[in-house]
């Protein structure tokens, strides 16, 4: 699976539009500079309410909470909490970095 197909899957599994999964995924990687983050701020409450997340305990990501609720599977929640998708079988084919084709996404918007 690569990087775009697993964020579209997050965004549907939590109800969250291809913009905001990205923002997320932009977060995670030091990416977005200071008025973007407040918008991280917003969803990322959003997700922690509409889930009901325990954000008391620092132990404890949200990835897993969400694993433990039958949200996302193992790999997603690696993806949403750590911003790293890993393959359990190499990719038969050479495909270009995940960062670069996050990358043109956000540079096509621009």
């Amino acid at each position: 699976m690569d990087l775009l197909a697993a964020l579209s899957m997050i965004a549907t599994k939590l109800g969250l539009t291809s913009d905001q999964v990205l923002l997320l995924y932009a977060f995670q990687k030091a990416w977005l500079g200071p008025g973007a983050l407040r918008r991280v701020y917003v969803l990322v409450n959003a997700i922690i309410e509409k889930f009901d997340l325990n954000d008391d305990d620092a132990l404890v990501s949200y990835g897993d909470q969400l694993v433990a609720k039958g949200v996302l599977d193992e790999r997603l929640a690696r993806l949403f909490s750590y911003g790293e998708l890993t393959d359990a079988a190499p990719q038969a084919k050479a495909t270009r970095p995940a960062e670069a084709v996050v990358a043109d996404r956000f540079d096509s918007k621009a």
